[in-house]
């Protein structure tokens, strides 16, 4: 049965944290508050993202997410304009024509709108890509670019108004415990009394738990480049494109071009660092590609921290071994195109409920033997 849980406090002011405050905030509960040491939100993984609402993905539950994402985007009038669903491609050479297929098993089984493109009718759409280089083509009308932002901002915004408290520029020192559960932090600015205490700090939301006395997940934080390239002519206007051969993304960015080559380089919490060498791996990694792309200028580069999980999947849920800490982690790059969806699902769990997602999501799963 719903129930409110007591004073609630959030680690973490990203999609994670801001989501999870959202819906916790539309169920009534009447203390919440949502702490970060960053002097604005979204300071890391949520703010330095590429942007893109993304429906395929090989795990069930991302793809279920990211569709109610999409749809409580849809119903909410400061939200609607949030997602700009230009579409997107995703191709494949003949080496990765069997993964294309399955992301489209999955997609297809919860009903998510796609066509087949033949490699011909691609680059006449995106004329950056070679026909010859491609065996098959996915389009998703629904995907497309994401206000981050917007999003992130907006919800905060809601969540404020419904009575959250935020406090930036606040630093979690410690988890206090006593008996066995959970009864506050203490804070650069002093100690916050909690019944619950939810851990969305991303990269750092292992070191967070360990530090607690909670279960220890094998989370893993990965540092993905990105750059934005500025191209000869005029702007282009296509779709997101996915090549899952190269491997690299790219998508028309205010008058360019943002491009990525989905690198997983394991990294420290925080560790946002650039490669002094992006050019030259952006000149390998985009090798094949025509015209305008094929001798784009980088104008700049950067790195952005995604927290992995080794199943992909989320975790969200109650701690197996510290009653009363809860976490909303392990996010991997979908934070913005599901990450609204997974706050519902953590509120849901936070007031009693049991959602149809608790199992799959559960940190129990990941919890290392010893530790449940």
């Amino acid at each position: 049965m719903t129930r409110d849980p007591g004073a609630v406090v959030i680690i973490g002011a990203g999609m994670a944290g801001v989501a999870t405050a959202f819906h916790l905030s539309r169920r009534r509960v009447r203390t919440i508050i949502l702490v970060e040491r960053e002097a604005q939100v979204a300071a890391h993984a949520s703010g330095r993202n590429a942007a893109i609402f993304r429906l395929l993905d090989r795990d069930r539950s991302n793809v279920v997410l990211a569709q109610e994402t999409q749809a409580q985007l849809a119903s909410m009038p400061w939200s609607r304009d949030v997602v700009r669903s230009g579409g997107a491609l995703t191709v494949a050479a003949a080496d990765e024509v069997a993964r294309l297929q399955r992301l489209a098993e999955v997609a297809r089984a919860e009903g998510v709108e796609l066509a087949v493109w033949t490699p011909g009718h691609a680059a006449d759409v995106v004329p950056a890509l070679d026909a010859s280089r491609m065996a098959d083509v996915l389009y998703l009308p629904n995907e497309g670019i994401i206000d981050i932002h917007g999003l992130v901002h907006g919800a905060l915004a809601q969540a404020r108004a419904a009575g959250v408290q935020v406090r930036l520029g606040c630093g979690v020192r410690g988890v206090r415990v006593e008996k066995g559960r959970v009864c506050g932090v203490t804070t650069d600015a002093g100690e916050i009394e909690a019944a619950v205490v939810v851990n969305a700090a991303g990269a750092w939301a292992a070191d967070l738990g360990r530090q607690a006395g909670a279960a220890s997940l094998p989370l893993r934080p990965v540092r993905r480049h990105l750059a934005f390239l500025r191209v000869a002519g005029p702007a282009p206007a296509w779709p997101v494109v996915w090549d899952l051969s190269t491997p690299l993304y790219f998508r028309p960015e205010s008058g360019g071009v943002l491009v990525s080559l989905c690198e997983e380089i394991p990294s420290q919490p925080g560790d946002e660092s650039c490669d002094d060498h992006l050019a030259e791996r952006l000149a390998v990694g985009m090798h094949g590609l025509r015209p305008p792309l094929d001798d784009a200028q980088l104008v700049r580069g950067w790195a952005c921290q995604r927290t992995m999980t080794p199943d992909d999947r989320f975790v969200v849920g109650s701690d197996p071994r510290l009653e009363g800490f809860f976490w909303v982690a392990g996010l991997g790059g979908h934070g913005m195109s599901a990450g609204l969806a997974a706050g519902r699902v953590a509120a849901d769990l936070i007031v009693g409920d049991h959602p149809a997602e608790a199992d799959v999501l559960s940190p129990e799963r990941l919890a290392v033997d010893g530790d449940v």
